[in-house]
C-alpha cells in the first residue's frame, strides 16, 4: 500500500470515529439527567485539559522519541475512556470519564499531523488532499450515527466508534516517526517560541480561534431566534461539512504556489467576512448560504496552520509545534471566545457579537500579514529542511 494511502485511511478512520459520537455527546449527557449547567462543565473540561496536556504530550514525544508508540496507545486509551463514559450515569462519574478521555486524546491530532508531515516530506503542501478524507469520514459517520441513535440508542454508535478508532490505531503504526540526525535541542525550542514569527502566528491563531468559537457557539442561537427549524439548522451543518471538501482538495495547489502563509491569510480574511455576514442575516435561509464559507475559513485555516507550523518549527520539535497550535486554537481561544460571546450576545445582541468576532479575525489577519511583510524585509527564512522532523 502506498504510504499516502495509510495517511488517508488514518484520517478517514479517526475522524469517522469522532463523527459517530462527538456531535451527540450533549444529547447523551441530557439523557443521563445532567442539567444544562452541568453539560457546560462537561463541555469545558476537554478545553481546559488541552491547554496543558497537548503541549506536555507533544514535548515528551519530541524529547524522548515516543511518536511511534504514543499515537496508537493514545487512540486505544481514548477508546477505552469513551466506552466508560457511555456507561456512566452520575455526574461525578461522567466528569471523571470526560477528564480521562481528554487526557488520553490530547496528543492524537498533533502527533498524527506531525507524522503525516514527516511522510510527505518536501510535498507537505499535499496535506489537505489527505486531510479531506477526514471530512468525508466525519460527515458520513455523523449522518449514519444520527439515524442509529434515534432508533437504537448509543450502543451501535459506540461499536462503530470503537471499530474505527482501533482501525486508526493499527494504521497509526504504519505512519513514520521523525528521523533526526541528532537529538532535538531545547535551546532551539525556546528561541523559536519567543521569536516574533512564532508569537505573531500564535496570537493570530488566538484571535481567529476566538472568532471561530463565537460563531460555533452562537450561530445556532441566532438562527433559532430568526425562526429556523431544527431541520434547517441541520441543513446548515451539512452545507458547512460539504464546503470543506473542495478546500481540502485544492489547498495543496495554493500552498505550493503561495506558501502556507498565503492560504492562512485567505482563511483569516474568510473568517472576518463570514462573521460580518452572520451579523447581517435577517432570514435564516441566508444563514445556510453563509455556511458555504466554512470550508474557506476552517478547512483552509487548519491546513495552512499545520503546514506553516511545520515550516517554522525547530529541528526535532514538530509534534510540540503542532500541539502548540492545537492548545491555542482549541484551548485558550475556545474558552475566551465562548466567554466573550456569551457576554456580548446577552448584553448587545447577535449583530454586535458577530461584528466583534469579525474585527478579531481582521486583527489577526493584519498582525500576521504585518509579520510576514516584516520578515520578508529583514530576510527571515520561513522554511526549514525536511530532515528536521
Amino acid at each position: 500500500m502506498y504510504p499516502r494511502t495509510w495517511a488517508a485511511l488514518y484520517f478517514l478512520f479517526y475522524f469517522g470515529a469522532n463523527g459517530a459520537l462527538f456531535p451527540y455527546y450533549n444529547l447523551y449527557y441530557q439523557q443521563a439527567g445532567v442539567s444544562s449547567q452541568g453539560i457546560g462543565v462537561l463541555v469545558a473540561i476537554p478545553t481546559l485539559v488541552t491547554l496543558f496536556a497537548a503541549p506536555m504530550w507533544g514535548g515528551l514525544a519530541d524529547a524522548l522519541g515516543l511518536h511511534k508508540r504514543l499515537l496508537p496507545l493514545a487512540l486505544i486509551a481514548t477508546t477505552i475512556a469513551v466506552s466508560l463514559l457511555l456507561q456512566a450515569q452520575s455526574f461525578a462519574v461522567l466528569m471523571a470519564c470526560v477528564l480521562l478521555q481528554a487526557l488520553c486524546a490530547a496528543p492524537i491530532i498533533s502527533l498524527a499531523d506531525n507524522a503525516v508531515m514527516e511522510l510527505l516530506g518536501k510535498e507537505r503542501h499535499r496535506y489537505g488532499s489527505l486531510r479531506l478524507w477526514g471530512a468525508v469520514g466525519f460527515g458520513l459517520s455523523a449522518l449514519a450515527s444520527g439515524a442509529l441513535i434515534t432508533r437504537f440508542g448509543f450502543t451501535p454508535s459506540l461499536a462503530v466508534y470503537a471499530a474505527l478508532m482501533l482501525g486508526a490505531a493499527y494504521v497509526a503504526t504504519r505512519l513514520p516517526a521523525p528521523q533526526l540526525a541528532s537529538p532535538p535541542v531545547w535551546r532551539d525550542l525556546g528561541q523559536t517560541l519567543t521569536h516574533p514569527r512564532w508569537t505573531s502566528f500564535l496570537l493570530a491563531l488566538f484571535l481567529v480561534g476566538a472568532c471561530a468559537a463565537i460563531l460555533n457557539n452562537y450561530f445556532i442561537l441566532h438562527m433559532t431566534g430568526l425562526g429556523a427549524s431544527a431541520g434547517l439548522f441541520g441543513l446548515s451543518v451539512a452545507v458547512a461539512g460539504v464546503s470543506e471538501l473542495p478546500v481540502f482538495f485544492l489547498a495543496p495547489r495554493v500552498i505550493q504556489r503561495g506558501q502556507a502563509r498565503g492560504l492562512l491569510m485567505i482563511a483569516l480574511a474568510a473568517y472576518a467576512l463570514r462573521a460580518f455576514i452572520y451579523s447581517q442575516i435577517t432570514d435564516p435561509i441566508w444563514g445556510v448560504a453563509a455556511q458555504l464559507l466554512h470550508g474557506l475559513s476552517f478547512a483552509a485555516l487548519w491546513t495552512a496552520s499545520v503546514t506553516y507550523a511545520r515550516e517554522i518549527a525547530p529541528p526535532g520539535w514538530g509534534a510540540t509545534a503542532q500541539a502548540a497550535i492545537g492548545s491555542v486554537m482549541f484551548g485558550i481561544a475556545v474558552g475566551a471566545g465562548a466567554l466573550l460571546g456569551g457576554l456580548l450576545y446577552g448584553s448587545a445582541g447577535p449583530v454586535v457579537t458577530f461584528q466583534v468576532a469579525a474585527l478579531m479575525a481582521l486583527a489577526g489577519l493584519i498582525l500576521f500579514a504585518w509579520q510576514v511583510r516584516r520578515a520578508a524585509k529583514t530576510g527571515v527564512v520561513h522554511t526549514r529542511t525536511d530532515a528536521a522532523g
